[in-house]
């Protein structure tokens, strides 16, 4: 749609449909247009039958393009019925005509753009609002958001999400009627507007939004000043009660929407107490062009920072992933006199990955200082991908065991076509006797660690004689290499290694084995003789249970029966949660008695196992598998318990329970 303001009565703008060329103004036919869809209306011929008329615009520019048949007022109806958003007589004065196919095109783009759950305008319209009205004009641009919707809407669920947006929407429509407001999208609402009596109005929408939220919550939550929920990260993390952030921008040298957007982002920030993002290069310059060398050596001379500082600030650049340094960097990389400043450039560099930053990394895999060229082929992989693999083979002769440790491990990040065969070969062959021992071991854990994380399945057979000490290297290096890359083969030297009573070092990796890949049977055999050790000493069971969960077929009966004897009778809380978990995830059904023995052993008695909420859904959830009850009075509790997940756990049981066919609980 066209912007607010600006002439829509141009024939480029509409399209014509119909025999022959447009009778009126020029209008192209849709029929020769490259992209007839970017049309904002369609004028038709009354020649056309209104039905066909109406499935070729729909065909051709698609369901949304609204089109005005040029027909005679006796066929008004017919054309109406079928679709048409208006008709004009032939002969209607051109002018008029691109008028009408302006207005209806306009009306038709703004009531697409609408949103669906608030009816407010959407991101179509708010675009052109904000052009016009604040990067051209003078008024404000005021971002809304709720501060605590998501885990809001996460607790209570989207059905009171919804109802919340909905009465945020029905507040700003109420109080800022005068002015434009919209809804970007989810709980991102915008108003534009000026002056004292907008500022009032937008103040009184966050008091009025601040106080009717509350009534929201449930009286519980009400008494607690908000709720006790999971965060992204998977840890119950206390809610208070939603507020709106509002944030006020204006177009002032603003050349555009995204940097209103980002000046907005940053204004959300700031009046939510968050601190400001900093970037390195915004501090070395002030008149807004990237850093040199020399603005560094300028700041390192006004600040008196060392070494170790400006080290750190150069490292720092790339974490940030502040590509306006990359010009900086280049130069520090290949001008600074210290060659640990050049390496830091270097290391910062592999973050910053550009046409440039390949070429400055290709040129310090020749510098002199061998902690400058171990770096830059450390960072090579991240910058170039697979065109860093020949950089990295010819930096297996380099003099130095740094850099060719740095190579060896590259060869494995870079994906290169040629990197298994030459990772083959160096594991096989060995490095070469003429260097140390301690060179030739660290190069050879360097080449495990490529292997690995190359993840070519060919390599496993180069692998295998390091799992008995070969070049006297960890086995332990080698194991993990083993499971990560995975395979029939590797559960068959797990396996051996089992069946002779030697659980190893290896089972801390298990996780790390790819189960998905591999075929029943041996998994079976393989989950028989692990769970022989896991109620011995010495073993991590975690890792163990936590291996079991994720097998996709049913438990054996030899692992039902350790799992039984660890959650009716083993002491750590975390261990019993695990056999739970890998119960539930594994479709285990409980038999009669399990559930009401592990209840009695989670009551409130000294001495009781005290397991945690994950345990007490996990608890939910197995029992909820229908082949056992639940206590009434156990499932009362929990049904009324604070925590939302676990009274939301203990309905699922209790109709899961009932769908079952069960007559009580």
């Amino acid at each position: 749609m066209m912007s607010a303001g600006e002439s829509l009565r141009r024939v480029e703008d509409f399209g014509w449909l119909g025999p022959g060329a447009c009778p009126i103004a020029n209008i192209p036919s849709i029929s020769e247009m490259k992209m007839p869809g970017e049309v904002l209306a369609v004028l038709v011929s009354d020649d056309i039958e209104p039905s066909v008329a109406a499935s070729e615009v729909r065909r051709l520019c698609g369901e949304l393009i609204p089109f005005v048949a040029l027909a005679a007022p006796s066929a008004a109806e017919d054309w109406i019925r079928t679709g048409a958003a208006s008709f004009l007589p032939p002969g209607t004065d051109p002018q008029a005509v691109l008028a009408v196919l302006s207005g209806v095109g306009s009306l038709a783009g703004r009531a697409a753009s609408l949103n669906p759950l608030t009816g407010l305008p959407g991101n179509q319209v708010i675009a052109e609002v904000l052009r016009h009205k604040v990067l051209q004009g003078a008024e404000l641009a005021v971002y809304m958001d709720i501060t605590g919707f998501k885990p809001f809407n996460d607790y209570y669920g989207f059905a009171r999400g919804d109802a919340i947006l909905r009465m945020l929407a029905s507040i700003l429509t109420g109080n800022l009627g005068h002015w434009f407001v919209g809804h970007i999208g989810g709980d991102d609402f915008l108003a534009v507007g000026s002056g004292d009596n907008f500022n009032n109005a937008i103040n009184r929408v966050s008091r009025i939004f601040s106080a009717r939220s509350k009534g929201f919550y449930s009286a519980a939550d009400r008494s607690r000043g908000g709720i006790e929920a999971l965060d992204r990260f998977g840890s119950f993390r206390f809610y208070p009660f939603m507020e709106l952030t509002v944030s006020v921008v204006s177009g002032e040298g603003c050349g555009n929407l995204g940097k209103l957007a980002a000046m907005a982002g940053a204004e959300k920030k700031r009046a939510r107490g968050e601190e400001p993002s900093l970037t390195v290069s915004t501090f070395l310059t002030e008149e807004g062009r990237e850093p040199a060398i020399n603005d560094l050596r300028r700041w390192v001379a006004t600040t008196g920072a060392d070494m170790l500082f400006s080290k750190a600030l150069l490292e720092s650049a790339g974490i940030l992933g502040d590509a306006a340094m990359t010009v900086c960097l280049v130069e520090v990389l290949a001008e600074h006199t210290d060659q640990f400043v050049r390496k830091s450039a270097a290391r910062a560099l592999g973050m910053l990955p550009s046409l440039r930053t390949s070429g400055a990394l290709t040129e310090a895999m020749s510098d002199s200082s061998r902690h400058v060229r171990a770096t830059a082929a450390a960072a090579i992989p991240f910058a170039m991908g697979t065109e860093a693999g020949p950089l990295l083979e010819e930096a297996l002769q380099d003099s130095s065991t740094w850099v060719r440790r740095s190579a060896l491990r590259g060869l494995g990040i870079s994906g290169w076509a040629g990197a298994g065969p030459l990772l083959n070969r160096f594991l096989f062959e060995g490095p070469p006797e003429t260097r140390s021992a301690l060179d030739r071991r660290k190069e050879l854990e360097a080449a495990l660690e490529g292997a690995a994380i190359l993840g070519e399945r060919d390599l496993i057979r180069s692998i295998l004689p390091y799992l008995d000490h070969r070049g006297g290297v960890d086995p332990e290096r080698a194991w993990e290499a083993l499971l990560t890359l995975g395979g029939e083969e590797c559960l068959d030297r797990m396996m051996l290694k089992l069946s002779k009573g030697d659980p190893g070092v290896y089972l801390r990796w298990l996780v790390r084995l790819q189960v998905e890949d591999l075929s029943e049977e041996p998994l079976r055999e393989f989950e028989i003789l692990l769970c022989e050790h896991l109620l011995g000493e010495g073993v991590d069971r975690r890792s163990l249970l936590t291996f079991l969960s994720r097998l996709p077929h049913t438990l054996p009966s030899s692992t039902r029966d350790i799992l039984k004897q660890i959650i009716l009778s083993d002491h750590d809380p975390l261990i019993v949660e695990l056999a739970l978990e890998v119960m539930v995830r594994r479709g285990d059904h409980p038999l009669g008695g399990e559930i009401s023995r592990l209840l009695s052993r989670i009551n409130e008695r000294p001495g009781s196992l005290h397991i945690s909420r994950k345990g007490l859904i996990l608890l939910l959830r197995w029992a909820s598998l229908r082949k056992s009850s639940v206590s009434r009075g156990f499932l009362e509790k929990l049904l009324r318990h604070e925590s939302r997940e676990i009274r939301t756990a203990a309905a699922r049981a209790v109709t899961s329970m009932a769908a079952g066919g069960k007559k009580q609980v």
